[in-house]
């Protein structure tokens, strides 16, 4: 399938600017993904209870989408290094994720000497601003590498 998504030129700017520490996000299926709310242990007391782990867990957040313009993508950081996942999303959720994100860097700050490496939810590096797409797939938003 060829994919012809909006590249994430001033969004990804945006997102690497803010973004600074966390990890690999989890796929454990809550109600958050619904509502985009980081609750992620699923008690449903909306605590936030992100990133207790290491880099895990993380939260989902609600990905659909009727058309690209629906979709955002965020950058979640995986390591220490600052290595960013890139995972698409509803544009209202991406207020619930960029508070769940910030809890994450305040636990586990930034603290290795490595050279970080970007990665979309297709599992391609992501390389330099251009090199990230959001296209609204089959209903849901998903990010991908556009490094064409």
């Amino acid at each position: 399938m060829t994919r012809s998504g909006a590249t994430a030129g001033w969004p990804l700017v945006l997102l690497l600017a803010g973004v600074t520490s966390c990890g690999a996000r989890s796929d454990d299926d809550d109600d958050d993904a619904a509502d985009g709310d980081a609750d992620s242990d699923g008690d449903g007391d909306g605590d936030g209870d992100v990133c207790t782990k290491g880099y895990a867990p993380f939260p989902t957040f609600d990905k659909s989408c009727e058309g690209d313009v629906d979709c955002v993508a965020g950058g979640h950081q995986r390591d220490c290094c600052g290595s960013l996942d890139f995972i698409g999303m509803n544009q209202a959720a991406f207020e619930s994720f960029e508070a769940a994100e910030e809890q994450c860097r305040a636990r586990n700050p930034a603290v290795c000497d490595c050279k970080p490496s970007h990665r979309a939810e297709d599992g391609e590096q992501v390389l330099g601003e251009q090199g990230l797409a959001i296209q609204c797939e089959d209903g849901a938003c998903v990010a991908f590498a556009a490094n064409d």
